[in-house]
């Protein structure tokens, strides 16, 4: 055991360095705590000796400023002294996930392609979490009633219904009957309705918006939990293990995105999720990402930026052109 103690974070809190400005991210309260670059430096340092080790190699002529970012970690509650730092081992940053699909988003006008089909599709694949885009036209409820009651029993923990505004559609309290008949969902938003509201019987549950679909995405959104922050180490967090079906079948990476991987009606999805060129956005990690590579911020940013792979360098960039992007499933609109 050692005599002299030394400073750990707590193993939820991780040190990432930026270009001109570090972050540490506190993946327990689900927070971020920028730095500057010096004192990134001396966390990694930390590791290896006791801290009065360290502040002889950082500030041997200022002790005092040294032991004001002593008690700015404790103060931030991200740290600790101990003589036997071997006790407290580092988290592991491995991501590992039995779902084939994380994400789908489906667009279906009761046309096109078999919808039911391509949930049993999805179900075998172990899809997480489901965005349903519906266009209901003249067609009666009970068809969506009917698709929701094939859902129950499948593997889908989440489902986010997005319904175009129709006559066809319920009142306001059927739609919230309907949403507390089926447990798997998450939100109902009715889009292109005649006014933008939020049900009070069922706020961030059940929301009216006038806008049409698609619609802008929300810029500089930042996600901090240990799943986002190790997927991003090696994926790209919004395409990793995505599958998009537009309303006529055709089988995308996101649905406003041009490349087609063929057409649910000849293509399995499996088929899909195969082929290399479709896989070729789930690398696009933050680190081989020209515009987040340099950012304090990378593993926690959000973005639903169209990218495109630079042959020469190997690394993605973000495509300058102004698109809507649809929304995450995430979130609800007010």
């Amino acid at each position: 055991m050692s005599t002299n103690p030394y400073f750990c974070l707590y193993a939820h809190n991780l040190p990432v360095r930026g270009a001109t400005r570090s972050a540490v991210y506190d993946l327990h309260r689900q927070g971020i705590t920028l730095i500057p670059n010096v004192l990134h430096a001396i966390l990694l340092d930390f590791r290896h000796r006791p801290w009065a080790e360290t502040q002889q190699r950082f500030a041997p002529g200022n002790p005092a400023l040294f032991g004001q970012y002593l008690d700015f970690l404790q103060a931030k509650e991200l740290g600790f002294f101990t003589r036997t730092p071997a006790d407290f081992p580092a988290l592991s940053l491995r991501w590992h996930s039995p779902h084939h699909v994380q994400n789908a988003v489906l667009s279906y006008a009761f046309s096109q392609y078999s919808l039911p089909g391509v949930l049993a599709q999805l179900d075998g694949l172990q899809c997480r979490h489901l965005e349903l885009r519906l266009t209901l036209g003249h067609h009666a409820w009970a068809e969506v009633v009917a698709l929701f009651q094939q859902l129950e029993p499948m593997v889908f923990q989440s489902v986010t219904l997005l319904l175009a505004y129709s006559e066809a559609l319920p009142d306001e309290p059927a739609l919230g009957a309907f949403y507390e008949q089926f447990s798997k969902i998450q939100c109902i938003i009715v889009h292109s309705a005649p006014r933008s509201y939020q049900s009070t019987a069922y706020p961030g549950k059940l929301a009216f918006v006038a806008q049409n679909l698609p619609r802008e995405q929300p810029r500089n959104r930042h996600i901090v939990n240990l799943e986002y922050f190790t997927e991003a180490q090696q994926f790209n967090p919004y395409y990793h293990r995505k599958i998009c079906v537009s309303e006529s079948g055709s089988i995308k990476n996101c649905l406003l995105l041009p490349q087609r991987f063929g057409n649910v009606n000849t293509t399995p999805l499996t088929a899909a999720l195969a082929n290399p060129a479709f896989q070729e956005l789930w690398h696009a990690a933050p680190d081989q990402t020209v515009e987040l590579q340099n950012s304090e911020l990378r593993y926690a940013h959000f973005s639903a930026d169209y990218l495109v792979k630079n042959p020469a360098s190997g690394l993605f960039d973000v495509e300058h052109r102004v698109r809507p992007l649809h929304q995450h499933p995430a979130t609800i609109a007010a």
